[in-house]
């Protein structure tokens, strides 16, 4: 049940809680680190500010969980401007789990950078705060203000480390993003022009009452679908993507592709089940087409490339397609089983980028870019080999790993919706992606350079060289937290290895609880 507040009220803020303190936190920071950079050297402040934002996100994470567990029912709050129910809460609560992930993976990044970027974790954590808002719109203009503050944050975050690529990257998001943003603006006003009102409830009960056959409607849902095809990259708006990601500095691509994409997709999902259910025949026949050409699209283009970060961009574009095959039967089993998937699809993510964050060739002193940098990696780093071999295996969708189990209820879901042609494009489609990382296992463990050995090619040098400059600088606390944010990512990659291995082994229990959350998140996006 919801509950509605008509006046601005002090529990309001309350239940808003997590977004006024991570704003005020990073206006402090910006205070606290103007005054501080006229005494202190830059790479200090870096080292401060960077370990006050990892705990803060740390507490809004940890809050987040609370919130969830107290909440008791849903609640409209400032005047029908933003929602705080269950869904939107178990967002935040990941959201803050990818972002804390991504930030503890860039330290490395920033200490070593030229540039030594005070702002840059500032601008990170900006970006959680548009997108917990973002999550919690209740309004498209909110929707609107929340993701045009994002992109403002990505482009700048596309742009580091103000080298000749990232600033091209970013200069070419900038231009494709405002034509995007100008056809969204252009399908809300439409929307507005037909139901006089800019709120998710009434648009959703005007629908319910009027002719849907209205072209205006129709043509106004077509312009906001195109805009979040192209904030996702999906087909047909991928093509910036490549150009953008690839461009940009490894923890941003990161998170563009795990705390953005993530954000983005469950308000896509709520536009879609919420306010426009009603338009279902037209959103669904739209969203097919899109999710088979994202499939071939994304196979395609992973199997050619030879550059690491363009394979895993190919694969997001298929990934997040299929994660939509779900939401196209319409049902509670297909919203469960594109939540499933999303989920795991993520968490694989983060995996593989948390490696390609810590990991670097030791001759070329630089992060691995080309498929050919992985090569004897299986013979002189089995640690992360194995977690590798683990996160792609999933990914491929091979048993009795999560990522089987992810796809198959996706296939399922088709198959009980009487959709067999999407269903078996989809399988086929899948064996031909496994090739794309059974080549990237190939590569590692069996391609021999003979001209490489371990003396001259340490590839798994996880922050050997800044353990040099600031062995050399004498600096003994960067150089301790250096070594604990080491084994603090080792970890993770560890647990999120079991965790792909241990949710087959009680898929009963896993898939019971996803079934729990989904159905409360179903409930509350289809009253």
């Amino acid at each position: 049940m919801n509950n509605f507040y008509f006046k601005i009220s002090p529990y309001q803020f309350k239940l808003f809680n997590n977004e006024i303190i991570l704003i005020i936190i990073i206006s402090l920071l910006i205070i606290f680190s103007s005054i501080l950079i006229k005494y202190y050297k830059k790479k200090d402040i870096v080292f401060i500010i960077f370990n006050i934002i990892l705990f803060s996100v740390f507490l809004i994470l940890y809050n987040s969980f609370v919130q969830i567990y107290n909440l008791e029912s849903s609640s409209i709050i400032f005047n029908f401007a933003l929602t705080i129910d269950f869904y939107s809460n178990s967002v935040k609560l990941l959201l803050c789990l990818w972002t804390l992930i991504v930030l503890i993976g860039s330290f490395r990044f920033l200490l070593n950078s030229k540039t030594s970027s005070i702002e840059y974790p500032l601008l990170i954590v900006l970006g959680l705060f548009f997108l917990m808002v973002l999550v919690s719109s209740y309004n498209f203009m909110v929707l609107y203000l929340s993701i045009e503050g994002l992109s403002l944050l990505l482009y700048v975050l596309a742009a580091f480390p103000f080298n000749k690529g990232s600033l091209e990257s970013s200069i070419k998001y900038f231009i494709l993003s405002a034509i995007a943003s100008g056809i969204l603006v252009f399908g809300i006003l439409i929307i507005y022009g037909h139901t006089g009102s800019f709120d998710f409830f009434y648009i959703k009960w005007i629908l319910n009452h009027i002719e849907l056959s209205n072209k205006g409607i129709q043509y106004g849902l077509f312009c906001i679908i195109y805009g979040f095809l192209f904030k996702l990259g999906l087909f047909p708006c991928h093509m910036w993507s490549l150009d953008v990601y690839t461009g940009s500095w490894l923890p941003s691509t990161t998170f563009f592709m795990t705390s953005v994409k993530t954000g983005i997709v469950c308000l896509f999902v709520r536009l879609l089940l919420y306010i426009f259910y009603p338009l279902m025949f037209i959103w669904k026949s739209v969203l097919i087409l899109v999710c088979i050409g994202s499939l071939l699209v994304g196979c395609i283009g992973a199997l050619t490339q030879k550059r690491l970060k363009r394979i895993f961009i190919y694969s997001s574009i298929n990934q997040v397609g299929f994660s939509l095959l779900g939401l196209v039967t319409g049902n509670l089993q297909g919203f469960t089983s594109s939540f499933f998937f999303i989920f795991i699809y993520i968490l694989s993510s983060i995996g593989l980028f948390s490696i390609l964050l810590n990991t670097e060739s030791y001759i070329k002193g630089q992060n691995l870019v080309l498929l050919s940098d992985l090569t004897n990696f299986g013979l002189f780093n089995k640690r992360y080999s194995f977690i590798i071999c683990i996160i792609l295996f999933s990914m491929a969708g091979i048993p009795p790993l999560a990522g089987f189990f992810s796809k198959y209820y996706i296939f399922k879901s088709l198959v009980d919706s009487s959709m067999y042609m999407l269903a078996i494009y989809s399988i086929l489609i899948s064996i031909v992606n496994s090739f794309v990382y059974i080549k990237i296992l190939k590569i590692m463990f069996f391609d021999k350079n003979v001209n490489r050995n371990e003396n001259d090619y340490f590839v798994y040098c996880i922050y050997k060289n800044l353990y040099t400059n600031i062995k050399k600088k004498n600096n003994v606390k960067n150089l301790n937290l250096c070594v604990f944010y080491e084994n603090l990512i080792t970890s993770l990659l560890y647990i999120i290895s079991l965790l792909l291995i241990y949710i087959p082994c009680d898929i009963v229990v896993v898939l019971n609880y996803i079934k729990f959350f989904t159905m409360n998140c179903y409930l509350i996006l289809s009253i």
